[in-house]
């Protein structure tokens, strides 16, 4: 760890050290309880589900300080733990999901309507894309980001943000995911792909309005 006198979480640490666990833990919420609320707003879509994430990680956090083995820093030990708890979130969303479908498939299957449209892909052309993208303002590129964001599952979106917003080394987000460095590395290069195919889409459709 870094001995670095302007270290921020070097109090933290030495705090945790001489056993005090309730300083360490206001100083180390005072420090990130902004950049951990962000992340989980980046991971979910739901407001209140991303505060629940948040709120969450800090009770996980409260009760694990003392076993922090310092292998890391303490903001990437936050965002692992905030990264999961998301993830929690997003699978439990699915299942809620899938269930409605299961319902409304049910229901459409008891009223007798044997009509199935099927599903319709609407296909865009992204000719001249660049030069479209490039004239919009810095808010609309913004929301363009972000609603391609949201369009990733949510593991992409965990190891895109991570590495991307919170600039996170793969070794680093590793450790917080479980996985290989170069099968995050893989995993990031995909989903960047999907997020400038869909940034590319929105914005020629924008500009055809």
């Amino acid at each position: 760890m870094s001995d670095d006198p302007s270290d921020p979480e070097r109090a933290i640490r030495e705090a945790l050290a001489r056993g005090e666990r309730e300083t360490a833990f206001e100083a180390l919420y005072a420090l990130y309880k902004a950049r951990v609320l962000r992340h989980c707003r980046s991971m979910l879509r739901n407001v209140q589900q991303a505060e629940d994430a948040w709120q969450e990680t800090w009770i996980q956090a409260y009760r694990d300080l003392e076993s922090y083995a310092g292998k890391g820093t303490l903001r990437a030990w936050l965002l692992g733990i905030a990264t999961h708890r998301c993830l929690d979130a997003a699978r439990r969303n699915q299942v809620r999901v899938r269930h409605e479908v299961s319902l409304e498939e049910l229901a459409s299957t008891s009223s007798g309507n044997g009509e199935d449209a099927g599903p319709t892909t609407e296909r865009v052309a992204v000719d001249g894309a660049a030069e479209i993208l490039g004239s919009l303002r810095a808010d609309e590129f913004s929301a363009l980001l972000r609603r391609g964001i949201d369009e990733l599952d949510a593991h992409d979106r965990a190891a895109v943000l991570l590495r991307h917003d919170s600039c996170l080394s793969y070794p680093e987000m590793a450790v917080l995911l479980d996985e290989a460095p170069a099968t995050l590395e893989a995993r990031v290069r995909r989903a960047m792909v999907k997020l400038r195919r869909s940034i590319e889409r929105q914005g020629v459709k924008r500009h055809d309005l």
